[in-house]
């Protein structure tokens, strides 16, 4: 248990940082100024097979969160956000089995709102439809590891449907599909966005050694020049 708790910290805090990049390279004027809310669905395929839900809200001004929901070693069931504020010109990390908030501070002269073109200028794309929204092709590959996504260009180039396969015995197999469910126009819910008063800045080994604190898992502290220490210390 222990074991798993100190990887699941890890574990969020990366793909967390991977997810909210990702969003960024994708919001271009595409879709400005449209807010919505969407309904998510995440399979992981290995030596079993796991199904997860979270959120993915988008205010006018490309601010957004994803909002996932995890159980806590004491059988409680909190949310971890990824945020972006473009206004702030920050990302953060909301930790709910902590109580913590990662910053990292977006370079001031970075235009948030005008990052990237995204799908609309794809050359030559596949076109598809789904759930009701126009939908292009990407697709990336990586040595053993191929990335197939579809992206709305009325929805700030939002992957609506992905999946990441990996290379086994010589046979792309997918390890990781994600599938938007439902859309909902409009501004998203305030409190999706709220970060509660109480909570407290810290860097990844601060809030792991809160986890461990709080869970009293007895986990190793995180290096100080671990990537995720030295990465949290840099964009300071």
């Amino acid at each position: 248990m222990k074991k798993q708790w100190r990887l699941l910290l890890v574990f969020g805090v990366g793909v967390a940082l991977a997810a909210s990049a990702f969003t960024w390279h994708l919001n271009g004027d595409n879709g400005h100024g449209i807010a919505f809310t969407a309904e998510v669905t995440e399979q992981q395929f290995g030596k079993t097979t796991t199904t997860d839900k979270f959120i993915a809200a988008f205010r006018p001004d490309g601010s957004n969160v994803w909002v996932r929901t995890i159980p806590t070693p004491d059988g409680k069931v909190i949310d971890r956000r990824t945020m972006l504020d473009v206004q702030g010109h920050k990302r953060m990390i909301v930790d709910g089995a902590t109580e913590s908030v990662l910053t990292y501070p977006v370079p001031a002269e970075t235009n948030l709102s005008r990052l990237g073109k995204g799908c609309a200028t794809i050359p030559n794309a596949t076109r598809s439809t789904r759930l009701g929204y126009e939908v292009v092709l990407r697709v990336s590959e990586d040595h053993d590891k191929r990335y197939e996504s579809w992206h709305a260009p009325a929805l700030r180039c939002m992957a609506l449907a992905s999946t990441l396969s990996k290379k086994r015995s010589g046979k792309l197999e997918p390890i990781v599909v994600r599938e938007v469910k439902s859309i909902r126009l409009g501004e998203p819910a305030a409190k999706l966005f709220n970060i509660p008063a109480t909570y407290v800045e810290r860097s990844p080994a601060e809030a792991m050694q809160e986890m461990s604190r709080r869970f009293n898992l007895n986990i190793p502290p995180l290096s100080p020049d671990s990537d995720m220490e030295r990465r949290y210390k840099e964009e300071r």
